[in-house]
């Protein structure tokens, strides 16, 4: 991208805070990647997409959304699972803002553009892939990590076509320091064949639940694939292949799956009759199968699984274990809840997972039988849920407004 003229760079002065050399902590990991300064030079816009990057990943935000509704341009990002605004750049940066990002992923039109990210770090060495998973909207992964305040990040971008231009979602994710819930770790010790299936609604650490179990896993005597859309941090152990029901190839790359002989597989969305027929595959056939599934709860995912697959009584015999989750947001300690600047005046700060695990002391089968006889409705919240929530609340960790909030989910 050649530099702003006058005009523009005196624009994003009145946005772009004096402090601006601050992002010079956000840098690319990488051997033959430039030192910070030769990027961020004088280049306002860039400086400013740089900006925006390191002042969600301080404010600990999981998503940043570059928008243009209504003929505004609007900057969103996600904290705690709430959308916070950022003051609404000029218009007009909108399509040098969305051309920067496309730079930053190795996706420039203009091949012939200077200093594109695609000539920042050679795409033909390791490290950079993207990746089509649909028509409509696609995933361009950069598994290139970005350091910012002593943390690392893996950024996948999403392209969405709109009628007033190309949105752009950025999704921040790190490596989680939360361990393994002993509920799970007790479920998943001796578990070496069946399947598990984890359940939340969107944006509830299914995901992220899985990646932990897998961890846990990952021993010298295991072999273990995780099949998942979008980049994830790097786990130790675990061979991770990037694919989608989607993509033409999905069926030959489920087929090498099964070839390489795992023990233990990971689908991160069950979301089709073939993946729902793989996991189920593995279970059967001796091996670990652990599904996320979007679903209110662990009744929920059954019904899922049954509408994916019809052999009811073929499929509760596999089924090893059920876990549910919600993040309730956590009460801001340094204003007791009452809202701060800290807290951008929510009165919360963080989240903690809330878990309803089955599997043990004959729960599991009372849910067997209930997927059979049609009455799963029964079990849609469960009584460990429902208490592991109450102690969240009777503790001051979360409060009953949040508890009530994510059972209307």
């Amino acid at each position: 991208m050649t530099n702003t003229n006058e005009a523009e760079s005196a624009l994003l002065d009145e946005v772009l805070p004096e402090q601006d050399s601050s992002i010079s902590y956000l840098e690319v990991v990488r051997d033959d990647y430039p030192e910070p300064d030769a990027y961020v030079e004088d280049n306002a816009i860039r400086r400013f997409v740089n900006l925006v990057l390191f002042q969600s990943a301080q404010d600990n935000a999981s998503d940043i959304y570059f928008e243009l509704n209504d003929r505004q341009f609007k900057i969103r990002y996600k904290v705690d699972g709430e959308l916070f605004e950022m003051a609404p750049p000029p218009r007009r940066l909108f399509e040098p803002v969305g051309e920067e990002l496309r730079c930053m992923f190795g996706l420039a039109e203009n091949k012939a553009k200077p200093r594109t990210f695609k000539q920042w770090l050679r795409r033909a060495e390791p490290g950079i892939e993207v990746v089509p998973t649909g028509d409509y909207s696609q995933d361009h992964i950069v598994d290139t990590i970005l350091k910012s305040g002593g943390r690392d990040f893996v950024l996948n971008l999403t392209r969405l076509p709109t009628t007033t231009g190309e949105n752009y979602h950025v999704e921040l994710l790190t490596p989680t320091p939360r361990e393994l819930n002993p509920s799970i770790e007790e479920l998943i010790e001796y578990k070496d064949s069946g399947l598990i299936l984890l359940s939340s609604p969107d944006g509830n650490g299914k995901t992220t639940t899985g990646h932990q179990i897998l961890e846990h896993l990952s021993r010298p005597n295991n072999v273990v694939v995780a099949i998942e859309r979008k980049a994830s941090y790097p786990i130790g152990g675990v061979s991770t292949i990037r694919t989608s029901p989607e993509r033409t190839d999905y069926a030959e790359t489920l087929r090498a799956v099964r070839f390489y002989q795992p023990d233990i597989v990971f689908f991160d969305d069950l979301s089709d009759e073939q993946s729902a027929k793989e996991v189920l595959h593995y279970a059967k056939n001796g091996k670990l199968a652990i599904a996320a599934v979007t679903a209110k709860s662990a009744a929920g995912s059954l019904e899922y699984l049954m509408a994916l697959n019809k052999d009811v009584a073929g499929m509760t015999d596999d089924i090893s274990g059920l876990v549910s989750q919600r993040l309730l947001k956590v009460v801001h300690g340094e204003c007791e809840g009452n809202g701060c600047v800290g807290c951008h005046d929510s009165g919360y700060s963080g989240r903690i997972a809330a878990y309803d695990v089955i599997g043990q002391n004959g729960d599991l089968q009372k849910y067997s039988e209930a997927l059979k006889s049609g009455k799963l409705k029964d079990f849609a919240h469960s009584l460990t849920m429902s208490t592991s929530m109450r102690k969240l609340v009777e503790d001051g960790t979360t409060s009953k407004a949040e508890i009530d909030k994510q059972f209307r989910i």
